[in-house]
This record gives C-alpha cells, structure tokens and sequence, in this order.
C-alpha cells in the first residue's frame, strides 16, 4: 500500500507491504465529496432558508450572532447574507444587531477582512464586536459551581444566535451547538471553571461537562444555531440550521457517521497524521491526534505521530510541557486545576503510559526527548524503527492501523 500523510501544507509518502496486517481509518465515503463554491453557497442558502428563523416575532428585539470556528470568508458571506435577510423577514432592524467575534475566530481570519466583508451591513447599523472580559454580566452559577459570566451584549440581548463549525473536542466532545456558548461568549473564569468538569486527561467523560453547559444555556439561553460541517479538506460539506439541541442531535450524529469507527481489536503499530495545516501548526492544535487513537493502539505499543508543530503553541503550554523527569509526572498534571496547558500535559503523559511515541515534526528533538517522544527525521525512518522493534521481539505478524485525519478521526473499540 502506498499513501500519503499530510504534514503542514506538504504530504509525506507512507509505504506498507500489502502482505501485512494493516487497516486505513479514513472517511472513503466522502473521500472526493468536494463541491464547488457555488453548490456549498446553495448548500448553506438551503439550510438556513428552510429553517424557522424567518417565523420568529423579532420586530423591536436585540439580537447577537455568536461568530466561531469558521475559516473561509467566503462561506462567512454566505452565511451573513443569509441569515440577515431572514431576520429582517422576521421583522428585525439592522441597528438591532449585534455581530460578535470570538477570540479564536479573530486567531484564525483576519479582522479587517471580516469587516470588509460585513461592511455593507455596518453601513446600514450593524454593530461589531470582539469578546472581551472586562465587559460582563454575571448572570448566576451552575450547580456544578459554574460562574455565569456572559460578555454584556451577548447577556443583553433578547435573541441569540450561535455560528460554529462541528468537530471533535477533548474537552467538550464536540465543537458547535451549546459548546458554543461556553467556548465563545463567556469569561475565561466561566470557560476554565467550566472545562475542570471534564476528565483533564483520557479516557475523557462528557456526561458531567454537557450538563454543565446546558445548565449554563438555561441561565443565558440560546435561540438558535447556524453550524457547518467541513470535511478533511477543509470543504464544507453540509450545514444544520435549527435550535441548538436539534442541531446537536443531527449535526454530531452526522459527523460521527463519518469520522468515528469501531475498530475490532486493538494495534500495535498506529500511524497517524494530524490531517496537516491548519491543525497541525502546533502542538497545541494537534495533540488531538494522539487521544483520538489511543483505544487503537495496544498497550505497549507505538503510535507514529506525523505532525509539523513547529512549536507547542504558546510559553505556558512549552513550560508547562517539559522539564519532567518521567511521563507520569506528565500525567500526574491531571490532578491539578483546570488550564489547557495541564490538560494537553496529562493527555500525552496518559497516551504515553500506554505506548511509546514515535514523533515526526519540526518540533526540535532536544525538546521531543524532554517530553518523552522518539523524535525522527522522516516518517519513513520512524515507521521503520517501529516495524524493527516489533521484529526484534518476534512480533512478525504485527498489526497496523493506519489514521490519515487524526485532527477529525475518533476510533472506539
């Protein structure tokens, strides 16, 4: 078998002997499902105009539209122009409307462009914003101990809508719905209170977390939600439009019928890819990858993780990453409170109690070896070290799993 493993903007070529025991976790279903701009523009038309949007009573009500995880500014147009035209069918004025930018949407597209784009609408009374912490009204706590605290526009308004992508989260489970609310539109204070309710590091239980953020939904309720769902290729390939519950119901059972698989049995050899730029730009963006496959990979085993990461992504995640003697001092990080850089800690010190990491990346070896990875210059040599080392132990008919979008990929036994 001959294939290819994306690395940054480039492919790295990945050869395994048809004679072995080797499966492909890939989406082959949607594998050349690329549509053109024209035909996802309809696509998102056709959801949002088929929803009940138009039907609400909204003549005179403030209303917010919660900006996420969107990354092409063409399919933002769409978007606006759609779902602007029906709220002013539902009775809305322009003056009455207040667009919100997520701190991770200002990270991943250019503000300027942004309101380029929306400049038009600024013209007729849009107004736009970015989340800020300073500016908030706390509108109560949860009964997990939850502090409410909703940046004041957003708390302010009558009607709110939440625009995301869905995809695979470690510490939500998924991005888009309700998450939206507690990753977009709250204090840092609220959103890392929030996250300590999930399990810091893998096997990760979502059950205490989703119900922490529908108690927060109901203290500072959302109205509606636009999601999107692009492919490994980042092409958008579908779009759910409807109140947030139902758009979770439908939107992650439709991602999870393409990007989760049961595997049968376990692997001693998982190559994985991070699924190339963007989300392997650091290693905070790709780490990911590792927790997605760690069920497929036998205890004692070896997961080669294909990842440019040219850097960990900021200061605290590398401190906080290296200087420990051992990977269980990276996994004891779980017992600490909640910051994203304990939890990507405690997830690779929990994927390497169970196998060895086998790291291709720009990351420099001096700091993979500090945090306990077998850094390699190419994928060709780090698969090789791996099918040697299960040689040496007379493991000849060793099994390998193959993940080319470990970023979107989970596998489950």
């Amino acid at each position: 078998m001959n294939m290819y493993m994306k690395f940054g903007q480039t492919e790295l070529p990945l050869r395994i002997d048809d004679d072995r025991d080797f499966t492909v976790f890939a989406p082959q279903n949607i594998m050349a499902a690329k549509l053109s701009n024209l035909n996802t523009s309809r696509l998102i038309i056709r959801s949002i105009s088929k929803s009940s949007l138009s039907s609400y009573n909204l003549k005179n009500k403030k209303i917010v539209l919660i900006v996420n995880g969107l990354d092409s500014n063409f399919f933002i147009r769409n978007i606006f122009d759609t779902a602007f035209k029906m709220l002013t069918e539902a009775g809305a004025s322009f003056a009455d409307i207040t667009v919100v930018f997520s701190k991770q949407l200002c990270q991943t597209c250019d503000r300027s462009e942004l309101l380029f784009l929306l400049g038009s609408y600024i013209e007729e009374g849009v107004i736009c914003t970015d989340i800020c912490d300073d500016d908030f009204v706390y509108m109560g706590t949860t009964d997990a101990g939850t502090p409410v605290e909703v940046f004041s526009p957003i708390a302010n308004a009558d009607f709110r809508i939440c625009i995301d992508r869905i995809t695979y989260d470690n510490i939500c489970g998924y991005t888009g719905g309700l998450q939206t609310l507690i990753s977009s539109a709250v204090t840092e204070k609220s959103k890392l209170t929030c996250y300590g309710n999930t399990n810091i590091a893998p096997p990760f239980n979502y059950d205490k977390i989703t119900k922490d953020i529908e108690c927060v939904a109901k203290l500072c309720p959302i109205d509606f939600a636009i999601n999107i769902v692009a492919n490994h290729n980042n092409e958008i390939i579908n779009c759910f439009s409807a109140e947030p519950l139902t758009v979770q119901k439908q939107g992650f059972g439709y991602f999870d019928s393409i990007y989760k698989f049961k595997a049968d049995k376990q692997f001693d050899i998982v190559v994985v890819s991070a699924g190339g730029f963007p989300y392997d730009s650091s290693f905070s963006a790709s780490y990911g990858a590792l927790t997605n496959v760690l069920d497929a990979v036998k205890k004692g085993g070896i997961i080669v993780f294909v990842s440019e990461s040219p850097g960990f992504g900021d200061k605290e995640t590398q401190l906080t990453l290296l200087g420990h003697s051992s990977a269980d001092d990276l996994a004891a990080l779980a017992a600490k409170n909640f910051s994203l850089a304990n939890h990507i800690g405690a997830s690779i010190g929990t994927v390497l109690q169970k196998s060895a990491v086998f790291n291709v990346s720009l990351i420099p070896h001096s700091m993979s070896t500090q945090i306990f990875f077998d850094p390699f210059r190419s994928l060709h040599e780090a698969v090789n070290a791996a099918l040697a080392i299960n040689n040496g132990k007379g493991n000849y008919n060793m099994s390998i799993a193959v993940v080319p979008y470990g970023n979107c990929t989970r596998i489950a036994l």
